[in-house]
């Protein structure tokens, strides 16, 4: 089953010195999935994210043939009828929670805000929904944590609150942007593993953004690399180290690996005729449950 279609899309940054094209053309279809965005910074992985939940304001352009959630085209959309997709049908997890969140409200403020905004719930139910909410997140004392404020709260922490007041509302699609980058190797896989079962038991569609091939190779059914605004290759996760495309294989190669080390490792050749366009890639279809 199909929840979200991308077809075209394209996003441009007026600057002083002529337009820049973040995103080149990218279509993609995502189901009831893991799906792996990866690619060096600044290659466009997180303003697909942002255009999808039209967070691109202006000078920033997003134009794209359609962008589709079930039957419904998101372009043609008023803000206020997306106001009622962003966030209650598709929610982002922002990198580095502990500067997303809001640094005046407290935990419980800002995740019942989370409830009252998309049901019709006294602020009573949305504080114990809070509660149980901070519980499945495996956050211990949550009585406690609900009136602390984001600078008091670890890195890890932090993180699970945003995850939290993402899923609040249940919604069909996660995206993810880097939601480890700034968590150490332990912290990490907890984080994941309670992403992994919330997409689970909830049945969503995940849009994993990431710069880890790793990581993402172990955690996701399928992955779509990214060069300078354009998806250059697609597979499956588990025949990532088969990929042919080069600038996979030098992704890859770049890495380094405990089971096989390397005296040096290998520099990156980048050809910028890679980065034209996403129509030559041959695309396989999407995984679905």
């Amino acid at each position: 089953m199909t929840l979200l279609k991308v077809e075209d899309l394209q996003v441009r940054f007026p600057t002083h010195n002529g337009v820049v094209d973040a995103v080149k053309g990218v279509s993609f279809t995502l189901g009831r999935e893991r799906l792996g965005l990866v690619g060096e910074s600044g290659s466009g992985k997180t303003a697909i994210g942002r255009a999808i939940l039209r967070l691109i304001r202006p000078p920033g352009e997003i134009s794209a043939n359609r962008i589709s959630l079930g039957d419904s085209d998101l372009l043609t959309m008023s803000e206020r009828e997306f106001g009622q997709v962003r966030g209650r049908q598709i929610s982002m997890v922002l990198q580095d929670a502990r500067y997303s969140l809001n640094p005046v409200l407290s935990v419980g403020e800002q995740i019942s805000e989370a409830f009252l905004s998309h049901s019709r719930i006294s602020k009573s139910d949305a504080f114990i929904r809070s509660l149980d909410l901070l519980r499945s997140v495996s956050i211990s004392n949550a009585e406690r944590v609900l009136s602390a404020y984001p600078h008091e709260l670890s890195g890890g922490m932090a993180q699970r609150i945003m995850i939290a007041m993402m899923v609040a509302p249940q919604p069909q699609i996660l995206i993810a942007d880097e939601p480890t980058s700034a968590l150490d190797v332990s912290v990490q896989r907890k984080v994941l593993r309670l992403i992994d079962d919330l997409v689970k038991d909830r049945g969503m569609g995940l849009l994993f953004i990431s710069h880890d091939l790793n990581l993402v190779s172990e955690y996701c059914d399928r992955i779509m690399v990214m060069y300078r605004g354009a998806i250059v290759d697609e597979c499956r996760a588990n025949e990532l180290n088969r990929a042919v495309h080069p600038y996979t294989q030098g992704l890859l190669k770049c890495m380094p690996r405990f089971e096989s080390p390397v005296q040096r490792l290998q520099t990156l050749d980048r050809d910028p005729s890679w980065g034209i366009g996403s129509d030559s890639i041959e695309k396989i279809d999407h995984v679905t449950s």
